[in-house]
């Protein structure tokens, strides 16, 4: 007797990208700190720039040279991208787990995206080099669109590339800013706990710890999902 697959209880699974599906802070934190070095200031330690990722490159070379002008900062952020772009794979990979939950996913009919505030050409560069590009169908980097996260318009643009409603959607994230984008938007959120940021996602209604637990919430409605 054939058994099909359990569907999923959301029709629309979005993902953010950096501490979610991969592990990226080693070859950010290496391109941040040549580059900050170029300029004459300090290398980062390696939590410091984690706790400054998530909201686009620009903040983050803010965020490191604080007393930079916007001049400053703006050719940082240039030589940044150019160096990070030579060394997006040099240690990044998928959380363990994380292809084989997607791939769950996909068989059980959820529409699958990603939402990040990298900028696309990266993003799609990073999800080809891990062999994931496969399993999304829409892509919403941070230059995508004119605005970014915590801006809803990502949301709302990745429903009209697959087809879908903002009532469909489960994000999936690592930090405050994706816990506020789907806030701003009305959509479910999920924090996972394994990324950057796990302690502004801890209190989220909806948490989890692995992968695993992240499939059978959506597929299965386990007790810390409710039914």
């Amino acid at each position: 007797m054939r058994t099909d697959p359990p569907q999923a209880r959301w029709r629309h699974l979005v993902f953010d990208l950096d501490g979610t599906l991969a592990d990226t802070l080693a070859d950010i934190a290496a391109a941040l700190n040549r580059a900050l070095q170029e300029h004459g200031a300090s290398p980062l330690p390696m939590a410091t720039v984690r706790s400054y990722v998530g909201e686009g490159a620009q903040r983050l070379v803010e965020k490191a040279l604080p007393a930079a002008s916007p001049g400053q900062c703006a050719a940082v952020t240039v030589r940044f991208l150019d160096l990070y772009s030579d060394g997006l794979l040099l240690h990044t990979r998928p959380y363990p787990g994380i292809p084989e939950a997607l791939q769950r996913l996909r068989a059980a009919g959820a529409c699958l995206s990603v939402l990040t505030n990298k900028p696309e050409a990266l993003s799609r560069a990073i999800l080809r080099g891990l062999g994931l590009e496969r399993f999304f169908a829409a892509l919403c980097g941070g230059d995508t669109l004119p605005v970014r996260k915590p801006h809803t318009a990502g949301l709302e643009y990745l429903c009209a590339q697959t087809a879908t409603s903002l009532r469909d959607v489960l994000l999936v994230g690592d930090s405050g800013v994706d816990r506020m984008t789907a806030n701003a938007a009305g959509v479910a959120f999920c924090g996972v706990l394994w990324g950057f940021a796990p302690d502004e996602v801890a209190d989220a209604p909806l948490v989890v710890r692995s992968p695993d637990e992240l499939v059978d919430g959506v597929l299965r409605g386990v007790s810390l999902w409710g039914t």
